[in-house]
Protein backbone atom coordinates (compact mmCIF):
# COMPACT_ATOMS: atom_id res chain seq x y z
CA UNK A 1 0.00 0.00 0.00
CA UNK A 2 1.24 3.20 -0.83
CA UNK A 3 1.49 6.37 1.43
CA UNK A 4 -0.99 9.36 0.03
CA UNK A 5 0.27 12.54 -0.85
CA UNK A 6 -0.49 15.31 1.18
CA UNK A 7 -2.62 17.09 -1.07
CA UNK A 8 -4.93 13.99 -1.96
CA UNK A 9 -5.39 13.74 2.38
CA UNK A 10 -6.11 17.34 1.80
CA UNK A 11 -8.56 16.91 -0.16
CA UNK A 12 -10.18 14.05 1.10
CA UNK A 13 -10.92 15.72 4.45
CA UNK A 14 -12.29 18.89 2.65
CA UNK A 15 -14.78 16.27 0.93
CA UNK A 16 -15.76 15.13 4.40
CA UNK A 17 -15.95 18.11 6.23
CA UNK A 18 -18.46 19.21 3.07
CA UNK A 19 -20.76 16.01 4.08
CA UNK A 20 -19.72 13.79 0.80
CA UNK A 21 -20.10 10.07 1.38
CA UNK A 22 -16.83 7.62 1.50
CA UNK A 23 -18.19 6.58 -2.02
CA UNK A 24 -19.09 9.33 -3.20
CA UNK A 25 -15.12 10.96 -2.20
CA UNK A 26 -14.37 7.44 -3.59
CA UNK A 27 -15.47 8.20 -7.13
CA UNK A 28 -13.97 11.95 -7.17
CA UNK A 29 -10.78 10.98 -5.91
CA UNK A 30 -9.89 7.54 -6.76
CA UNK A 31 -8.96 6.68 -3.10
CA UNK A 32 -10.27 3.75 -2.19
CA UNK A 33 -13.74 3.45 -0.12
CA UNK A 34 -11.37 2.13 2.86
CA UNK A 35 -8.79 4.29 2.93
CA UNK A 36 -11.01 7.22 2.95
CA UNK A 37 -13.15 5.57 5.64
CA UNK A 38 -9.81 4.88 7.75
CA UNK A 39 -8.84 8.60 6.99
CA UNK A 40 -12.33 9.85 8.45
CA UNK A 41 -12.26 7.73 11.59
CA UNK A 42 -9.11 9.67 12.04
CA UNK A 43 -10.37 12.34 11.50
CA UNK A 44 -13.07 12.33 13.59
CA UNK A 45 -12.74 9.84 16.41
CA UNK A 46 -15.56 10.45 18.21
CA UNK A 47 -18.32 10.36 15.43
CA UNK A 48 -20.91 7.67 16.04
CA UNK A 49 -21.33 5.22 13.46
CA UNK A 50 -24.75 4.28 12.20
CA UNK A 51 -26.04 1.18 12.63
CA UNK A 52 -28.01 0.88 9.47
CA UNK A 53 -31.61 -0.24 9.44
CA UNK A 54 -34.54 0.45 10.60
CA UNK A 55 -35.61 1.85 13.55
CA UNK A 56 -37.18 -0.55 16.11
CA UNK A 57 -41.14 -0.59 16.20
CA UNK A 58 -41.06 -1.59 19.66
CA UNK A 59 -39.61 -0.14 22.77
CA UNK A 60 -37.97 -2.98 25.06
CA UNK A 61 -40.98 -2.18 27.34
CA UNK A 62 -43.28 -3.04 24.69
CA UNK A 63 -41.43 -6.20 23.82
CA UNK A 64 -41.12 -7.46 27.06
CA UNK A 65 -45.16 -6.59 27.28
CA UNK A 66 -45.62 -9.25 23.63
CA UNK A 67 -44.01 -11.82 25.43
CA UNK A 68 -45.58 -11.46 28.89
CA UNK A 69 -49.20 -11.77 26.55
CA UNK A 70 -47.93 -15.01 25.19
CA UNK A 71 -46.42 -16.71 28.53
CA UNK A 72 -48.94 -15.49 30.70
CA UNK A 73 -51.78 -17.18 27.71
CA UNK A 74 -53.69 -13.78 27.12
CA UNK A 75 -52.69 -14.01 23.44
CA UNK A 76 -52.14 -17.68 21.75
CA UNK A 77 -51.20 -16.07 18.47
CA UNK A 78 -49.53 -13.49 16.99
CA UNK A 79 -52.33 -12.03 15.76
CA UNK A 80 -54.04 -11.91 19.26
CA UNK A 81 -50.84 -10.54 20.69
CA UNK A 82 -50.80 -7.69 17.55
CA UNK A 83 -54.16 -7.18 17.84
CA UNK A 84 -54.08 -6.12 22.05
CA UNK A 85 -50.38 -4.49 21.97
CA UNK A 86 -51.92 -2.26 18.69
CA UNK A 87 -54.53 -1.00 21.14
CA UNK A 88 -51.90 -0.12 23.63
CA UNK A 89 -49.20 1.74 21.78
CA UNK A 90 -49.59 5.00 19.23
CA UNK A 91 -47.50 3.50 15.87
CA UNK A 92 -49.70 -0.01 15.48
CA UNK A 93 -47.51 -2.47 14.73
CA UNK A 94 -47.61 -5.38 11.56
CA UNK A 95 -48.31 -9.14 12.94
CA UNK A 96 -44.71 -9.98 11.42
CA UNK A 97 -43.13 -7.78 13.79
CA UNK A 98 -44.91 -9.79 16.97
CA UNK A 99 -43.38 -12.73 15.48
CA UNK A 100 -40.05 -11.82 15.28
CA UNK A 101 -40.38 -10.80 18.72
CA UNK A 102 -41.41 -13.92 19.44
CA UNK A 103 -38.63 -15.54 17.16
CA UNK A 104 -36.25 -13.51 18.97
CA UNK A 105 -37.13 -14.62 22.34
CA UNK A 106 -37.17 -18.11 21.62
CA UNK A 107 -33.45 -17.80 19.74
CA UNK A 108 -32.43 -16.54 23.24
CA UNK A 109 -33.93 -18.83 25.39
CA UNK A 110 -32.26 -21.64 23.68
CA UNK A 111 -28.63 -19.73 23.82
CA UNK A 112 -29.51 -19.37 26.96
CA UNK A 113 -30.17 -23.07 27.94
CA UNK A 114 -26.74 -23.74 25.80
CA UNK A 115 -24.58 -21.69 27.92
CA UNK A 116 -25.90 -23.33 30.84
CA UNK A 117 -24.96 -26.83 29.62
CA UNK A 118 -21.34 -25.81 29.27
Amino acid sequence: MRPLSVATRTQVLSLLSSGLSSRDIEHQTGVSKSTVSRIAKDYQPDKENHPGGCLRKLTPMDRKAVLSLVRTGKASTAVEAAKHINSIIPEPVAVQTIRNVLKDDSFNRILEHALQLH
